[in-house]
């Protein structure tokens, strides 16, 4: 897989996600929200050229520590719209992950 297809996929994802905001409410809404933030700024983040894509184990090794941080906060979150937001993140990372499997070691 190429960089730019993944940026493709990724955006894709995000703008469907953009969509699913527009029709969805209460804590449903806010797990769109979250899975939205997510994919938008990883196709931002990869698309910028930046070094922190040029290395695709580093950028998936930083995608792996983001998901953790995101499960340790909804851990310890008392609040229903904060966890569907941080559901929603959680599955925005695992779909990014998803895609860097099929990736492989390098870019294409």
């Amino acid at each position: 897989m190429n960089q730019q297809f993944f940026i493709d996929r990724i955006t894709a994802w995000a703008n469907r996600a953009a969509n699913e905001i527009t029709y969805a409410t209460g804590a449903n809404k806010n797990a769109w929200q979250g899975q939205y933030e997510v994919l938008r700024s990883c196709a931002a983040a990869a698309a910028s050229g930046s070094n922190a894509i040029a290395n695709l184990e580093t950028f998936r090794n930083n995608i792996i520590m983001d998901r953790k941080t995101t499960i340790t906060e909804w851990n310890h979150t008392g609040a229903e719209d904060d966890a569907a937001m941080l559901t929603g993140k959680t599955q925005g990372y695992d779909l990014i992950l998803s895609l860097l499997k099929e990736a492989g070691a390098a870019w294409s």
